[in-house]
């Protein structure tokens, strides 16, 4: 395994056990904070492309063996794109991504890419099979239509959602197909995994998987505060769940890399007036107006962050 961590905010920088722990594991630190005000929550191709070139004169990756990436918060969780343009650039065959999230990430976005448009961009780009999330619970799956979300690739099986324990979603669509969910008249009833252990939902997963390769995205909103503050609302999903599942999918499936987002920081934003104005108001509406700039936030993300770094290590990713 080989180990990057990239700065784009201060998150990561102050979680020192973390940053000393990954140097042990010979992490390639990669200093981007010149490129995170602009990223931050979305940005248009022509930075985009600027990041992808910078990233790829930073990268350190031997061969084809797995890389792991931590990257701050999750508002930067759109640079996953830019880790798989790299990385399947070694892969010729087609993956499938696994994807830990509150939030499912599968708005369309033009002419660039919004944290929450990742999963739709990355499944245009030829190289992913389908995205698998796991855990979404937020509003986004309230009148999803209203919001963008991308339920062609959900009604073509592209994207597969298993929800932490949402209630039906409101459509006015038909979107019975491939899908991992049932659409009775207006309502789309989703297969929550409130009461599923790991080992059934890799039991069904696996019926799904159709590469020998996968990849997994984790934002840490995912979790339970106990396990992460984010700059997003919070999910419910345990540490342990993650864990077991990941456990299991490395028996049958070869993890050719994996990222972790979800970490806190204070969001700063540069660009045009029109961009920074445009992104504070969208804050305004989807974050929390709540500091959790503190000593405690920043303990529990380095527990957590630690406790992934080792537990990837350990499996031999």
């Amino acid at each position: 395994m080989k180990l990057n961590i990239i700065h784009l905010d201060e998150s990561l920088k102050n979680q020192k056990d973390f940053i000393s722990l990954s140097k042990k594991y010979f992490a390639n630190s990669i200093d981007a904070t010149s490129f995170g005000s602009d990223l931050r929550l979305w940005a248009k191709n022509d930075l985009l492309n600027k990041f992808y070139e910078f990233l790829k004169k930073n990268w350190e990756q031997e061969s084809n063996e797995p890389i792991l990436t931590f990257f701050g918060s999750g508002d930067f969780h759109h640079i996953t794109n830019i880790l798989l343009r790299i990385i399947l650039e070694k892969h010729q065959e087609l993956i499938t991504v696994i994807h830990f999230d509150n939030h499912p990430d599968w708005v369309k976005f033009s002419n660039g890419i919004h944290c929450g448009s990742w999963v739709t961009k990355s499944l245009s780009e030829g190289k992913i099979d389908k995205v698998i999330t796991i855990g979404a619970n937020s509003k986004d799956l309230n009148f999803p239509e209203f919001k963008g979300a991308n339920l062609k690739a959900l009604k073509e099986g592209k994207i597969i959602l298993y929800p932490y324990n949402h209630e039906p979603s409101f459509v006015f669509g038909n979107y019975i197909g491939d899908g991992n969910y049932e659409q009775k008249g207006r309502k789309i009833y989703w297969k929550n995994i409130i009461n599923v252990t790991p080992a059934d939902l890799f039991l069904t997963m696996n019926k799904q998987i159709k590469t020998p390769k996968i990849y997994i995205s984790i934002d840490k909103d995912v979790l339970t505060f106990n396990d992460a503050v984010t700059n997003w609302d919070q999910g419910q999903v345990k540490f342990e769940y993650i864990i077991e599942t990941i456990k299991l999918l490395k028996k049958k499936y070869n993890i050719i890399g994996a990222d972790i987002t979800g970490d806190y920081s204070i969001p700063k934003y540069t660009g045009s007036l029109y961009t920074q104005i445009m992104k504070r108001a969208e804050i305004m509406i989807d974050q929390s107006n709540v500091d959790k700039n503190n000593s405690l936030t920043n303990n529990i993300n380095e527990i957590t962050n630690i406790r992934l770094l080792n537990f990837f290590k350990d499996i031999n990713l």
